[in-house]
Protein backbone atom coordinates (compact mmCIF):
# COMPACT_ATOMS: atom_id res chain seq x y z
CA UNK A 1 0.00 0.00 0.00
CA UNK A 2 3.08 2.06 0.63
CA UNK A 3 4.29 1.72 -2.74
CA UNK A 4 1.31 2.58 -4.02
CA UNK A 5 0.83 6.36 -2.39
CA UNK A 6 4.55 6.58 -3.30
CA UNK A 7 4.08 6.06 -6.86
CA UNK A 8 0.93 8.24 -6.83
CA UNK A 9 2.62 11.27 -5.21
CA UNK A 10 5.16 10.64 -7.98
CA UNK A 11 2.67 10.43 -10.89
CA UNK A 12 0.82 13.61 -9.65
CA UNK A 13 3.75 15.58 -8.81
CA UNK A 14 5.10 15.19 -12.36
CA UNK A 15 2.23 16.13 -13.93
CA UNK A 16 1.33 19.53 -12.08
CA UNK A 17 5.27 20.02 -13.21
CA UNK A 18 4.44 19.42 -17.05
CA UNK A 19 1.60 21.47 -16.57
CA UNK A 20 3.39 24.08 -15.04
CA UNK A 21 6.11 24.03 -17.80
CA UNK A 22 3.00 24.76 -20.51
CA UNK A 23 1.46 27.47 -18.75
CA UNK A 24 4.70 29.46 -17.87
CA UNK A 25 3.96 32.55 -20.45
CA UNK A 26 7.43 33.37 -22.34
CA UNK A 27 8.67 36.21 -21.40
CA UNK A 28 8.63 39.09 -24.30
CA UNK A 29 11.56 40.81 -24.92
CA UNK A 30 9.30 44.04 -23.61
CA UNK A 31 8.91 42.69 -20.55
CA UNK A 32 12.46 42.56 -20.12
CA UNK A 33 13.66 45.91 -21.03
CA UNK A 34 11.03 47.98 -19.27
CA UNK A 35 12.56 46.75 -16.09
CA UNK A 36 14.62 49.71 -14.76
CA UNK A 37 14.04 53.41 -13.75
CA UNK A 38 12.57 55.88 -16.01
CA UNK A 39 12.63 59.67 -15.79
CA UNK A 40 10.08 61.59 -17.80
CA UNK A 41 11.60 63.65 -20.89
CA UNK A 42 8.95 66.69 -20.20
CA UNK A 43 9.28 66.40 -16.51
CA UNK A 44 12.46 65.09 -14.67
CA UNK A 45 10.85 65.03 -11.49
CA UNK A 46 8.92 62.34 -12.46
CA UNK A 47 10.32 58.90 -12.25
CA UNK A 48 8.87 55.51 -13.12
CA UNK A 49 10.50 51.96 -11.56
CA UNK A 50 9.17 48.85 -12.85
CA UNK A 51 10.59 45.62 -11.34
CA UNK A 52 11.07 42.27 -12.49
CA UNK A 53 8.31 40.98 -9.87
CA UNK A 54 5.63 42.99 -11.94
CA UNK A 55 5.40 46.29 -9.79
CA UNK A 56 5.69 49.65 -10.76
CA UNK A 57 6.69 52.49 -8.66
CA UNK A 58 5.23 56.02 -9.83
CA UNK A 59 7.69 58.55 -8.00
CA UNK A 60 8.00 62.69 -7.74
CA UNK A 61 10.38 64.49 -6.62
CA UNK A 62 11.92 61.73 -5.08
CA UNK A 63 8.25 60.55 -2.80
CA UNK A 64 6.98 57.55 -4.22
CA UNK A 65 3.35 58.25 -4.80
CA UNK A 66 1.65 55.04 -5.79
CA UNK A 67 2.86 51.62 -6.81
CA UNK A 68 0.79 49.62 -9.64
CA UNK A 69 0.91 45.73 -10.63
CA UNK A 70 2.20 45.75 -13.92
CA UNK A 71 1.73 43.75 -17.26
CA UNK A 72 3.17 43.55 -20.55
CA UNK A 73 1.15 42.05 -23.57
CA UNK A 74 1.71 41.92 -27.07
CA UNK A 75 -1.19 41.85 -29.66
CA UNK A 76 -0.48 40.99 -33.51
CA UNK A 77 -2.94 42.63 -36.28
CA UNK A 78 -4.59 40.43 -38.77
CA UNK A 79 -1.24 42.04 -40.89
CA UNK A 80 1.15 40.87 -38.97
CA UNK A 81 2.33 44.01 -37.25
CA UNK A 82 2.66 43.17 -33.12
CA UNK A 83 1.42 45.76 -30.43
CA UNK A 84 2.47 46.12 -27.14
CA UNK A 85 0.29 47.37 -24.34
CA UNK A 86 1.53 48.20 -20.80
CA UNK A 87 -1.42 48.28 -17.95
CA UNK A 88 -0.84 49.61 -14.81
CA UNK A 89 -3.27 48.61 -11.74
CA UNK A 90 -3.36 50.46 -8.58
CA UNK A 91 -2.21 47.96 -5.66
CA UNK A 92 -4.51 49.70 -2.94
CA UNK A 93 -7.58 50.22 -5.83
CA UNK A 94 -8.49 48.11 -8.39
CA UNK A 95 -10.24 50.55 -9.72
CA UNK A 96 -7.63 52.64 -10.54
CA UNK A 97 -6.30 51.35 -13.55
CA UNK A 98 -4.13 52.46 -16.96
CA UNK A 99 -3.84 51.78 -19.87
CA UNK A 100 -0.96 52.65 -22.36
CA UNK A 101 0.47 51.71 -26.33
CA UNK A 102 4.03 51.07 -25.81
CA UNK A 103 5.05 52.94 -29.17
CA UNK A 104 8.72 52.61 -28.76
CA UNK A 105 10.89 51.09 -25.86
CA UNK A 106 14.61 50.17 -25.67
CA UNK A 107 17.56 50.28 -23.47
CA UNK A 108 17.46 53.50 -23.36
CA UNK A 109 13.96 55.29 -24.23
CA UNK A 110 10.11 54.10 -23.61
CA UNK A 111 7.51 56.13 -25.15
CA UNK A 112 3.70 55.59 -23.93
CA UNK A 113 0.15 56.45 -25.66
CA UNK A 114 -2.29 56.69 -22.80
CA UNK A 115 -5.38 54.76 -24.14
CA UNK A 116 -8.01 56.77 -22.48
CA UNK A 117 -10.09 59.64 -22.66
CA UNK A 118 -7.60 61.75 -21.87
CA UNK A 119 -6.11 64.42 -24.23
CA UNK A 120 -2.49 63.79 -23.27
CA UNK A 121 0.20 63.88 -25.54
CA UNK A 122 2.63 61.08 -26.11
CA UNK A 123 4.61 60.37 -22.51
CA UNK A 124 8.74 59.78 -23.26
CA UNK A 125 11.22 58.70 -20.89
CA UNK A 126 14.31 57.86 -20.72
CA UNK A 127 16.33 55.13 -18.66
CA UNK A 128 18.41 56.33 -15.74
Amino acid sequence: MRNYKKKYQAITIFTVLIFLSFSILPVTQDQQLIVGEWISIDDSNWKLKFNNQGKCYDYYEGTLETTYYYTVTEKTASNGVVFSYLKLVNINDSSDVYNYEINALNRNNLALNYLGDLNEKLMLFEKQ
